[in-house]
């Protein structure tokens, strides 16, 4: 027995069909199909038996040890499930049949909807960042397949309801287009709905030609250039194509270059296609091309020097006169380090930026005829010199102030990375001084004051050093344990028990060492860690005249010596 499918539409409103129209609904059946008996697998199965060929009188089979698996009774697997009984019976001998064999009574569960696919044909396609786009002549063809039951019917939705399809079928909706579409099986399985979404392109592309520049009736120089633009509002343009007078055709790229063609008239031909193969009617542009070019000079005016490089300052400027032999300058254009091009009116100077910099510059004619371009690199230096000052020794810091004496050589450094030191001026206390290598004779509080200028006079911010000259040494002072006990030939006469005391000072630096001498041995170190001190010994014990010489030097190297003579007796 067939059963019959069930389904309904229900018919859902929409000004357009941008979302999925209702979908129908179909009911779970059981399906008879070439002594075949299929059932969608989540139909419940109750079981019965008679013994009347017609059913009558059924009796409802259970299963007592669980009666919740017989009734109902639901297919576990997909494909054949069987319902059996362990041997078939001989109906005349009511014996079991030989051979041996089971009673098997078949039934197919599907639980699987179908699976249906769209293919498209007839139209040249074209695919983008998941789109997919298609030309003229499209149709596209549904197709089903279903393992167990076999597919019943499919459905489409395109611009409309769902209805069943039939055969292939023309898109000629130019745009956005979706076909919503599904099949369902013999037993009410019914697919998820699926998809396809693409655009339908039918119009050619619009292409347009722009000029870099013109002068009147579409005269062009040889240095400017023809753009072809080109737009496509769908599948978006594939190429533009073009030719000029009788070259063979070329694919546009990027604007076309005319400096190699002659002086005079030429007809410029362009279309272009989309990529699904529309193609636009050809274009034409009349133009004429003149050549000839004006000359430029470049006039650097004010701070500049030329060597490694051509040196300029902030303050230096830059005129563009130009002359041109025939119809006269119409425009002087420049850029400076490639950048935005501008048009030449006064003097103009550089980015106040150190470093090289590029000025690109040439003229235009009042025919358009275009100079080829200059560049001139210069060097802006836009940093004064910096100088400094180194001393020499000795020299001696203390108390947040730095000593020297008079021969300490003082040393004035100018450096300039860029365009060199031009000069360097330096004053002591306010006098010039001649030179960068000099000494400072007199004692007292200096002030030096220095700075440079470069090549390009840019001047350094005056720099002040302040430093002491101290010329004077240290002070020696010599005493005794006990006063003289008389004089003799203008001589102290002191006890052989007598010791001597030595000390020195220095007002600015300090003493550095005191070393003294006895009637003219070597020079030792007074109060040196390795001898006893002078006054710590019995020097003075033999009677006789004594020769001590001290000598003492502060921390820059200024001595000072002492004699001293007396007398010692027994």
């Amino acid at each position: 027995m067939r059963y019959t499918q069930l389904f309904t539409f229900t018919l859902l409103a929409f000004f357009t069909y941008a979302q999925e129209p209702t979908k129908p609904v179909f009911e779970s059946v059981f399906y008879q199909n070439d002594g075949k008996i299929y059932a969608n697998k989540k139909l419940p199965i109750y079981l019965s038996i008679s013994s009347s060929p017609d059913g009558s009188n059924p009796i409802v089979l259970d299963t007592p040890a669980n009666p919740s698996d017989g009734s109902p009774m639901y297919l576990d697997s997909e494909g054949v499930n069987f319902i059996r009984s362990k041997w078939a019976v001989d109906p005349e001998t009511k014996k079991i049949a030989s051979p041996k064999r089971e009673v098997l009574f078949p039934v197919h569960a599907d639980g699987i909807a179908p699976i249906s696919g769209i293919t498209f044909s007839g139209a040249p396609s074209y695919s983008n960042q998941g789109v997919d786009y298609y030309g003229k002549g499209l149709s596209y063809n549904l197709s089903s397949t279903d393992q167990i039951s076999g597919v019943q019917s499919t459905f489409k939705s395109h611009d409309s309801d769902y209805a069943p399809y039939e055969s292939p079928l023309d898109v000629t909706t130019e745009g956005e287009n979706t076909i919503y579409y599904f099949s369902v099986d013999n037993v009410g399985n019914t697919e998820d709905t699926r998809t396809s979404s693409f655009v339908l392109d039918l119009t050619p592309p619009v292409s347009n030609y722009t000029l870099s520049d013109v002068y009147g009736d579409n005269i062009l120089g040889p240095t400017f250039n023809i753009g072809l633009e080109s737009t496509d509002n769908l599948s978006g343009v594939k190429g533009t194509y073009y030719t000029i007078d009788d070259m063979s055709q070329r694919v546009y790229g990027s604007p076309i270059d005319l400096s190699g063609l002659s002086d005079g008239p030429h007809t410029l031909r362009f279309y272009s296609d989309d990529n699904v193969e529309n193609e636009e009617s050809i274009k034409e542009l009349m133009f004429y091309l003149d050549k000839i070019n004006p000359e430029t000079q470049l006039v650097v005016i004010g701070d500049q020097h030329e060597a490694t490089y051509y040196y300029v300052s902030s303050r230096t400027t830059f005129e563009l006169p130009a002359i041109d032999n025939k119809a006269g300058v119409a425009k002087t254009s420049f850029s400076i380090n490639k950048q935005d091009v501008q048009n030449y009116a006064t003097a103009f100077g550089l980015p106040n930026e150190l470093g090289l910099h590029s000025i690109t510059y040439n003229s235009e004619d009042n025919v358009r005829n275009v100079e080829e371009k200059q560049t001139r690199t210069f060097y802006m230096d836009n940093k004064a010199p910096n100088t400094t000052i180194d001393y020499g020794t000795p020299q001696f810091f203390t108390r947040d102030t730095l000593f020297i004496n008079q021969t300490t050589p003082i040393t004035i450094i100018p450096r300039d990375k860029h365009s060199g030191v031009q000069s360097t001026t330096t004053t002591v206390n306010g006098e010039v001084q001649a030179g960068n290598e000099f000494t400072i004779p007199t004692e007292g509080h200096k002030e030096i004051v220095f700075s440079s200028v470069d090549m390009v006079n840019n001047q350094e911010e005056n720099k002040t050093s302040r430093v002491y000259v101290d010329n004077t040494p240290p002070e020696i002072f010599i005493n005794f344990s006990l006063d003289n006990i008389g004089t003799e030939d203008d001589l102290p006469v002191y006890p052989n028990y007598v010791r001597m005391f030595i000390g020195a000072t220095d007002e600015k630096t300090g003493t550095k060492s005191i070393k003294y001498s006895i009637d003219g041995g070597p020079m030792t170190e007074y109060s040196s860690p390795r001898t006893l001190d002078i006054s710590e010994k019995n020097t003075f014990t033999e009677s006789k005249v004594y020769d001590v010489m001290v000598e003492t030097e502060d921390m820059l190297g200024n001595t000072s010596t002492k004699e001293h003579k007396f007398i010692v007796k027994n």
